[in-house]
């Protein structure tokens, strides 16, 4: 590195940049450039003012570390296995990565051409800015400010924080002080100097390298592997041409968010040596590496798991360290994870707030963020304001859900910065156009490689509004909410911006804040995504299945719809299992109900067998062959255990009961209506029971009211049923006999589909709050979210009639956000809420994910919004 500066005034009006020169010499050459004197005349005659201005200290190898510091995040880790998922075959998922890695290369290319041809800071800001006008251009660092580029730092610091917490064994209630101190920590280091940050970059990235190189090296060399054709779920596997086209485009996807970053080196173009001619070497090189060691990651998670195994982990990288240096190598890649995430979050607190002192200079953004550091000549100010609401956002939780509204804007200005080069090229001659330097980096394969990038880019986009129309419409809400503030900032200038923006970034964050719940709610939910999900399918667990005497892998399709009890100070979540022989439907392969432990809440053990199971017993006419379905658990006053669950015959589904004292051993004692009105109801459908406990310490134990046990449940109407004995249960029905709904669906909302009862109802000092699952209908349900999607909604009765409802949430406090609750075999996503537990002063619920995992969310009533409605009885 060397000391070498290159120094520019703020802007005015036009946005043009002085590049300075000293005895001749043009800015990039090796000598030092005192501040430019910039002259003003006043009222006194001329005076002169300095300038401080960039200096360029990163070069070839840090600005390569940049590029692959800025695509490496925890996707990698994590997300290949929804890849594998969508194509079903080996030579599929390898093909898609490579095709994925070929867009990124031309990207990358096509954005070393850019950062030749104007190496000024703000990268895409300035091409959209000269190629397309202002308005374009501050639409972009509108969106990084408002979500894409704060709302990451977020999202990305939360999950360094967890995986810090997990691998030091130390309470996830420390995730946000955590995660804020990380952003607060490395925005200090980002304003003492982009040399000490780029060295903290530099030691980051090589980490993360060195953690994939050992996982590569591990993976390839390891004597034993899967078989790399083995074909995935019946379910995934594409047939015929045109199924493999689609499932081809849809793997491209998750591919080209994994690979995208490497756009964010050229944010800081001015303070590269030599950026002509470094800058489109460090994306092609940078770029080349990660294309390289994504394609050799996927071969170790294909050699080691398989295409079905990878399909079937939510964490491969984690997954294959296990299996291959058992729970050591799990815990080195975890590192290696939480090592990644770190340089990552580095990256964007660097670069970023480039864009916002570029818009400054131009008069779209406060004034004093276009002033760099007297001393440090970083963007002091625009790194202040991004770190102050980089860390609201985390503190009041809403970056994820801005995050999902705005995701496929990023692509959006993706394809419009390539698109430049079409607009630079043609400007060629042109006064305004602006031709590269001598002997500059030129595409190779203009226009096609362009082209190439701009289509996928908009396929990308496509491919998201589809995906989530809902999400898609509130991102674009927030995005034309710019336009009037451009109007708006560019009429008021510097008079008074303030009064334009910070209410609008408070009714952003206020407006979700509202929108996560009342007073008598419990929660906000965090999710500890560096465990989750917690159970996930085992192909090694197998059984002797008495519905049909063979060996079976009882949990190797589905383990998901989990309810929870604490015992012993232990954490114990019985989980509906599907094994792989059936049909390839939901509800056509035999379901059991397995049996995991946990010290923690979030870390378990599972035993090798199921518990119960539908065995040649006498409810073998109500279990055979579908199996037992989706239980529910209390506790009873004499320390016995009372389960709740679903029995399957494939042509009517019977909601039964069965009782503990071990939670091994289990006494099935039928269909729970089997007994009421003489067996009028023996063959209602029914389903989801959830009783209403009361809380002692960690303990839900069932308890009456007016002398009578009680119980939410069925779908998709809530029904509620009253019992004596906790066996034998009576619908209540009116007096014209027809069973009582104590909770419907409602048109326009996010359970306008069907409502289903969800853990058991808990007593507490404002009601009885009773979680349910909701579902949104596409036709006349909730627009900002998808159809059919299963959501979470909670509902508050009166504690003495436990019928009257007295009021319930209007937005759902869980819904599929991450990765795992959105792949698996319930395509349009589910987190079906199902076991919650007191444990160690939070409650932890636990949800089944897509219908093929169990996730698990905290709340800690401590850090709650303050209402009394947290408080159990």
């Amino acid at each position: 590195m060397v000391n070498n500066v290159h120094r520019r005034p703020a802007r005015g009006k036009g946005g043009a940049a002085v590049v300075s020169r000293r005895n001749g010499q043009a800015a990039g050459v090796r000598s030092f450039v005192p501040p430019l004197r910039i002259a003003e005349r006043g009222k006194g005659g001329e005076v002169s003012r300095a300038v401080t201005t960039y200096a360029r200290r990163l070069g070839l190898f840090s600005g390569t570390m940049a590029v692959i510091g800025g695509i490496i995040g925890a996707g990698i880790f994590r997300s290949p296995s929804v890849v594998a998922q969508r194509v079903g075959t080996t030579g599929l998922t390898l093909a898609a990565w490579a095709l994925g890695g070929v867009i990124a290369l031309a990207g990358g290319l096509c954005f070393g051409e850019l950062g030749a041809r104007k190496p000024q800071a703000g990268g895409g800001y300035v091409y959209l800015r000269d190629a397309f006008g202002p308005l374009a251009a501050f639409l972009y660092g509108w969106a990084l400010l408002l979500v894409i580029a704060t709302g990451a730092i977020g999202a990305v610091a939360v999950t360094f924080a967890n995986y810090v917490l997990a691998l030091a064994g130390l309470p996830d209630r420390l995730t946000i002080p955590v995660a804020v101190g990380a952003i607060a920590f490395l925005t200090g280091i980002n304003y003492v100097g982009v040399k000490p940050a780029a060295v903290t970059q530099n030691i980051f990235t090589v980490l993360k390298l060195a953690a994939l190189a050992a996982l590569i090296a591990a993976g390839l060399l390891a004597t034993t592997a899967t078989a790399l054709d083995r074909l995935g779920p019946p379910s995934t596997t594409p047939t015929g041409v045109w199924g493999v086209v689609v499932a081809f485009g849809t793997a491209l996807v998750p591919i080209l968010f994994t690979c995208g970053g490497w756009q964010q080196t050229n944010f800081i173009a001015e303070e590269i040596v030599e950026p002509e001619r470094n800058l489109p070497r460090a994306l092609a090189f940078g770029v080349a590496v990660v294309v390289a060691v994504y394609l050799l990651a996927n071969v170790v998670y294909l050699r080691v798991l398989g295409v079905a195994g990878l399909a079937a982990s939510a964490a491969p990288a984690h997954d294959v360290m296990v299996r291959l240096a058992g729970p050591a190598g799990g815990t080195l890649i975890d590192t290696g994870i939480a090592v990644s995430t770190f340089g990552f979050l580095d990256l964007v607190i660097l670069v970023s707030p480039r864009v916002y002192q570029a818009m400054a200079a131009d008069g779209l953004f406060f004034g004093w963020a276009s002033q760099l550091h007297p001393r440090y000549r970083t963007p002091a100010g625009a790194l202040v304001f991004q770190g102050a609401w980089a860390v609201l956002l985390t503190l009041s939780g809403t970056y994820a859900d801005l995050l999902d509204w705005v995701v496929f804007g990023d692509w959006i200005f993706f394809g419009l910065a390539v698109a430049t080069l079409f607009v630079y090229r043609t400007r060629a001659g042109d006064p305004r156009g602006v031709g590269p330097p001598p002997g500059a980096f030129r595409v190779p394969g203009y226009p096609w490689v362009p082209a190439l990038f701009v289509t996928a880019a908009l396929y990308v986009v496509a491919s998201s509004v589809r995906s989530n129309p809902g999400n898609a419409a509130k991102g674009t809400s927030l995005l034309a909410l710019g336009v009037p503030v451009f109007l708006l900032w560019r009429a008021a200038r510097r008079v008074a911006p303030h009064v334009i923006l910070l209410p609008l970034l408070a009714s952003v964050i206020g407006e979700r804040v509202a929108a996560q719940g009342r007073d008598w709610m419990f929660g906000p939910f965090e999710r500890p995504n560096a465990v989750n999900p917690v159970i996930a399918p085992s192909p090694i667990s197998t059984f002797l299945s008495p519905v049909n005497d063979s060996v079976v892998r009882w949990e190797e399709y589905a383990t998901f719809n989990p309810a929870a009890v604490v015992k012993d100070a232990t954490v114990y979540v019985l989980y509906r299992a599907e094994d792989g022989a059936g049909e390839a439907k939901i509800g056509r392969r035999t379901s059991r109900i397995g049996l995991a432990e946990s010290g923690d809440g979030l870390r378990f053990r599972r035993r090798g067998a199921p518990v119960p199971y539908p065995d040649r017993d006498a409810q073998a006419q109500y279990e055979w062959p579908g199996g037992v379905e989706d239980p529910r658990i209390v506790e009873t006053e004499d320390g016995g255990y009372l389960l709740t669950y679903t029995q399957w015959n494939r042509d009517i589904p019977r909601l039964a009961i069965a009782t503990s004292r071990d939670l091994v051993n289990w006494t099935k004692h039928g269909p729970a209506f089997a007994q009421s009105d003489s067996g009028r109801y023996r063959n209602l459908e029914s389903k989801s029971g959830a009783i209403l406990a009361r809380v002692a310490g960690n303990r839900l134990i069932a308890t009456t009211v007016n002398g009578k046990y009680w119980m939410y449940f069925n779908v998709p109407d809530v029904l509620i049923a009253t019992s004596d004995n906790l066996i034998d249960w009576t619908p209540l029905a009116d007096t014209d006999g027809k069973l009582v709904k104590v909770l419907s669906p409602r048109p326009g909302y996010f359970d306008s589909w069907l409502v289903e009862a969800g853990p058991p109802a808990i007593m507490t000092e404002r009601g009885i709050l009773l979680m349910y699952n909701a579902g949104n209908s596409g036709a006349y349900g909730d627009a900002a979210l998808p159809a059919r999607v299963y959501t979470g909604g909670q509902a508050l009765y009166d504690a003495r009639n436990p019928l009257k409802l007295i009021a319930r949430s209007d937005q759902p406090f869980i819904k599929p956000t991450e990765q795992y609750e959105r792949a698996g075999q319930y395509v349009a996503g589910t987190t079906f809420v199902e076991g919650l537990v007191p444990f160690n002063g939070r409650w932890y619920l636990y949800y089944g994910t897509a219908d093929s995992r169990v996730g698990v969310a905290v709340w800690d009533p401590k850090r709650s919004h303050g209402g009394e409605g947290g408080r159990a009885q």
